[in-house]
């Protein structure tokens, strides 16, 4: 286990219980804390943190999947394969929001970065989130992901 993998496990699920027990009716703001949260799993490196944040039967096309996955088990695995991507980041470019009463639908571009072969890298992309609220709790039903053609 890295040093801070433990630290990082409860900062990780600090900001998951924040997240899921705190939504109140969808607004921007919402919606962008709930996609801070997804990046900050991503960068803690919390594979089932992140499935978490996706409803049971979530679809995630992967920015870095030949395919698309379904359910939290192959969400948890996509995310466990992606630590192969030394220090890992996120951020976000920008956010456009719709909100359709239970449900919000984000998107925009992200910049994901980290470090191979002791060289930073990157690769910019854009995404689309469906984001439902159900029982007071967020969770991602589908979550798009794709390189932005050069």
């Amino acid at each position: 286990m890295r040093p801070n993998a433990f630290a990082n496990m409860f900062v990780g699920a600090g900001l998951l219980y924040f997240y899921q027990h705190h939504i109140g009716s969808f607004d921007k703001a919402s919606v962008q804390r709930a996609l801070e949260a997804w990046g900050m799993s991503v960068a803690f490196r919390t594979p089932k943190q992140i499935a978490a944040l996706y409803a049971s039967n979530g679809v995630l096309i992967g920015t870095f999947a030949p395919s698309y996955v379904e359910g939290r088990p192959a969400i948890t695995k996509y995310f466990i394969d992606l630590q192969q991507k030394e220090d890992l980041r996120v951020h976000f470019d920008s956010l456009h929001v719709q909100l359709h009463g239970e449900i919000a639908i984000a998107s925009g571009n992200y910049t994901f970065t980290w470090k191979e072969e002791m060289q930073s890298r990157g690769a910019n992309a854009r995404f689309s989130f469906a984001l439902e609220k159900k029982g007071g709790k967020a969770y991602i039903l589908n979550h798009h992901s794709s390189l932005v053609p050069s």
